[in-house]
């Protein structure tokens, strides 16, 4: 799933290594307001997540599931093609990168960079 924070706040921990370990380094506190996680559930099939995602405090999260994203989209010819456009170049901007984890907005820098995806 796709998850948009709504109120709260999150602390994701970043795997370290294969064994599943967590990192001190890999810790990220997300606000309400400033993020969504695991974006790249929503437009890569087989996407696996390398990372934990606990409450901070007391919060509320908006959940997508994809299969069911996929199933509106498909619905609007115009919406299912834009969506289509916007995965691939996610996922052409995915390959390019050397690690990705799951909050691919703080890895772009800004949620602006979002615009980017999109066709003109």
């Amino acid at each position: 799933n796709l998850y948009f924070l709504r109120k709260g706040s999150l602390v994701y921990n970043l795997t370290d290594g294969p064994n599943g370990h967590y990192s001190e380094q890999g810790i990220t506190i997300l606000q309400e307001g400033q993020a969504w996680v695991s974006e790249p559930a929503l437009w890569v099939s087989e996407w696996i997540h390398i990372g934990s995602l606990t409450a901070a405090t007391e919060s509320e999260t908006l959940n997508i599931n994809p299969a069911k994203f996929k199933e509106v989209m498909a619905a609007s010819p115009a919406a299912y093609n834009m969506a289509q456009e916007f995965a691939k170049n996610f996922v052409e901007w995915i390959n390019s990168e050397p690690f990705v984890t799951d909050l691919t907005n703080v890895e772009m820098g800004t949620p602006h960079l979002f615009y980017s995806f999109l066709p003109p």
